[in-house]
């Protein structure tokens, strides 16, 4: 998955799973629909994975690192990252 939208606020974290949501900072005319993290974890799900908690910063990994993590059924995490400019970290 590769995110190119115009990013998060740390206050819209706790939607990130949910479908059809997009960031505030999207206008009508961008591209994409707010189903990509909600379908990577729904796929997941669907198939044997576990939730590996909610999506939010991980500073350990970067400043800017943004990330949800899934575990499929063999025990490999899945993760969704968004970093830079697109990063709630880069509002702070």
């Amino acid at each position: 998955m590769l995110d190119t939208g115009p990013g998060l606020k740390v206050d819209e974290l706790e939607q990130v799973w949910q479908r059809f949501v997009r960031g505030s900072a999207a206008s009508a005319k961008a591209p994409g629909m707010g189903l990509g993290l909600s379908l990577v974890r729904a796929v997941a799900l669907a198939h044997g994975g576990t939730d590996n908690g909610g999506a939010g910063l991980h500073p350990e990994y970067g400043p800017d690192y943004f990330a949800a993590f899934v575990i499929d059924p063999d025990g490999y995490r899945i993760e969704a990252v968004i970093t830079g400019t697109n990063s709630p970290a880069s509002e702070s």
